[in-house]
């Protein structure tokens, strides 16, 4: 009798253990997950944010030559941002092109990057523009703007 009550108790024993181990695993499991839904939403945001600097102008029929300038200056410092470290090639994952109508090149890919927006300046301080056209990446970044002039 004595032996049988010794082989129940060591029985519940480890019915206790492996349930025990169960709620761990299940826990590890649920965190896990847990955690890469966080993570994925932060990502989302970070993404949002960085199109953000870039759509608030999408659409936009009253852009001054300022918000032009604004547009190019914020894809160049991204640009210079994440320059590879060769210093010579951009990262296409995060490159950021503008272009502006009546120019075959993209303003911010050009390497007399100053002039270009002095010139623009100069001989467009009255006209309004237009941003006609935003184009993303494979990661959902943006990677083109097109900007139009409308008077």
């Amino acid at each position: 009798m004595e032996n049988a009550s010794k082989a129940l108790i060591i029985a519940g024993g480890v019915l206790i253990g492996i349930l025990v181990l169960s709620l761990i695993a299940y826990l590890f499991i649920y965190f896990g997950a847990h955690t890469s839904e966080v993570n994925d939403i932060a990502e989302q945001r970070q993404l949002a944010k960085y199109n953000a600097q870039y759509t608030v102008y999408e659409n936009n029929n009253n852009l001054s030559v300022y918000d032009v300038v604004n547009i190019i200056n914020i894809a160049h410092e991204n640009n210079l941002k994440y320059k590879d470290e060769s210093e010579t090639v951009y990262n296409t994952t995060y490159k950021v092109a503008v272009y502006v109508e009546g120019s075959d090149k993209a303003i911010v890919s050009n390497t007399d990057f100053s002039n270009s927006i002095v010139t623009l300046i100069k001989s467009n301080y009255t006209t309004k523009y237009k941003c006609s056209s935003i184009k993303y990446n494979n990661s959902g970044k943006v990677n083109e703007v097109r900007i139009i002039k409308i008077s």
